[in-house]
């Protein structure tokens, strides 16, 4: 579903908010740029969701910028935050296993087999993250919805 509201050719909440024309914002960290320690590490997993970091500074961005997020760095690829909804429908399936992995496909795979978060795989850790922030993003569009 994930996959289907942002990253389809007309995304699912495109569609649904033609009508009602909210606009939508995705609350995340707000990072000045890449820390100048990551080029020096073997593996760089930047977080998304400020939900359980009520003082750490946050940025609203629009839905291109979100997706356009890097999350994590396998040097010298990185992968976006498309790139992990896409891997996560389509090659680990979620949706199906539809298509070969490229070098950033890779990444996120190799990323997912190597490293856990607690009993948690980090991909699947980082899609949660990911499902939140948008969560929280649709919440003033399903308010919009739920009034008409």
């Amino acid at each position: 579903l994930i996959r289907q509201l942002l990253l389809d050719a007309e995304p699912l909440i495109h569609r649904v908010n033609r009508k009602h024309q909210v606009p939508i914002k995705f609350r995340v960290f707000s990072r000045p740029g890449t820390p100048p320690f990551a080029e020096s590490m073997d593996f760089h997993y930047i977080g998304l969701d400020p939900t359980h970091w009520p003082k750490a500074p946050t940025a609203m961005v629009k839905m291109e910028e979100f997706l356009s997020t890097p999350v994590l760095t396998l040097p010298p690829h990185s992968a976006r935050v498309r790139d992990v909804i896409s891997v996560c429908a389509n090659l680990m399936g979620g949706v199906h296993f539809g298509r070969n992995a490229d070098a950033t496909d890779d990444v996120i795979l190799r990323t997912d087999r190597m490293i856990q978060v607690g009993d948690v795989s980090t991909v699947v850790k980082l899609l949660g993250e990911i499902c939140n922030v948008v969560l929280a993003a649709m919440h003033p569009l399903a308010t919009q919805i739920c009034r008409k």
